[in-house]
């Protein structure tokens, strides 16, 4: 008996100690609710991580969008002007092309008449590139400018089939030069040197709207 009320008054002192006014039952309730809130604070932190997640991947899948369609103008802007400079640019004999011409023209000289069209200043600027390399080959040249009833576009060589015809068309095939065998539209008229008979004609015509797919 004596024992028991010891141990009764031990376990009375024990649980009337008290930390900031509170016992022990108090902290205990006390933990559970921090604990709680603990795992609510968890929760909220892994549900602000997912949202943020979810939000950035959403601004990067815009931004990628964006940047798409940013390059997409980039490149239907790259075109247009690839088109602007194709149906601009004046046609000229490259270097390499003027050095086939020459090597072949200059084996067999002989006589070309030479035609651009009239008012055709790009014409008339590629007519004279041809004049320059057929005259270094020692050919006799005849240059006018000559108008048709209809549109002469391209490069045409008529009397293909005689020698110097023959010769120019090797050269110009020879040189990747895109070629036509003729025959021309009528000609109107012509203005420039004197035509040199029986001698095929190189017609240097306008050149060809650009077409793009």
């Amino acid at each position: 008996m004596i024992d028991n009320a010891k141990n009764t008054t031990t376990a009375t002192k024990r649980s009337s100690k008290l930390i900031f006014g509170h016992g022990l039952d108090w902290w205990n309730g006390a933990t559970l609710i921090a604990l709680f809130f603990a795992a609510a604070s968890a929760a909220a932190v892994v549900l602000t991580q997912y949202a943020t997640i979810r939000i950035q991947t959403q601004e990067a899948n815009e931004a990628n969008l964006h940047i798409a369609s940013l390059q997409k103008e980039a490149a239907d802007a790259h075109l247009e002007q690839e088109r602007l400079k194709a149906t601009l640019a004046w046609r000229t004999l490259t270097p390499g092309k003027v050095s086939i011409l020459s090597t072949i023209l200059a084996r067999h000289p002989g006589a070309v008449n030479v035609w651009y069209v009239i008012g055709d200043p790009e014409s008339a600027f590629l007519a004279a590139q041809y004049c320059r390399v057929l005259a270094e080959a020692k050919w006799r040249v005849s240059s006018a400018a000559a108008s048709f009833t209809g549109i002469a576009f391209g490069i045409t060589v008529t009397d293909g089939d005689t020698a110097d015809g023959q010769v120019l068309m090797d050269a110009l095939h020879k040189a990747v030069i895109l070629v036509s065998p003729g025959p021309l539209p009528p000609p109107v008229f012509t203005s420039g040197e004197n035509k040199i008979n029986d001698s095929p004609i190189l017609m240097i015509g306008s050149k060809r709207p650009a077409i793009f797919p």
